[in-house]
């Protein structure tokens, strides 16, 4: 009963419940739309600015931060669709706080690549121990090393 009690008293004040986890430690992207906070996954939303077939990830956003008013609209209508962001006229974000918003789902995604404890790409190898003749036995079964008695047996 006294747990029940806790659990309730935590969720009012606001304390995240035992055992649930954070957005931040679940790497959630989280903005305003203009209406109310919404929640991202970050891999789905790389995923549809990919699918975006105007949007390029790699070109789009620079040239609209260059300017290039087309580049500015591709770049706020791909926010829109794939974060969901209503147009200003709809409760929602202006252009450039839309442009902002995608800024920012950058800036986290950049800090998540920082931040993350991956193991190196490439380890180095390591050693193994070195398989010496004087360390078989003769007649050994182990299936790799035909010694001497049973190459002498194979047809050939």
């Amino acid at each position: 009963m006294l747990g029940a009690i806790w659990r309730i008293f935590r969720w009012l004040v606001g304390l995240p419940l035992e055992g649930t986890r954070t957005d931040r430690e679940r790497k959630i992207f989280t903005y305003w739309d203009g209406q109310r906070f919404r929640r991202a996954d970050p891999l789905a939303v790389v995923r549809g600015l990919s699918n975006d077939p105007k949007f390029d990830l790699e070109t789009t956003p620079a040239a609209a931060d260059r300017g290039d008013l087309e580049a500015v609209e591709i770049t706020c209508n791909a926010a829109r669709s794939v974060l969901k962001i209503p147009s200003l006229e709809d409760g929602g974000l202006t252009d450039a706080e839309c442009f902002e918003t995608l800024i920012a789902f950058f800036d986290f995604c950049a800090a998540l690549k920082k931040n993350s404890k991956m193991p190196p790409t490439s380890p180095e190898p390591t050693e193994l121990p070195s398989l010496e003749a004087s360390t078989m036995q003769p007649g050994s079964d182990c299936g790799s090393i035909a010694s001497e008695s049973s190459a002498a047996s194979l047809p050939g």
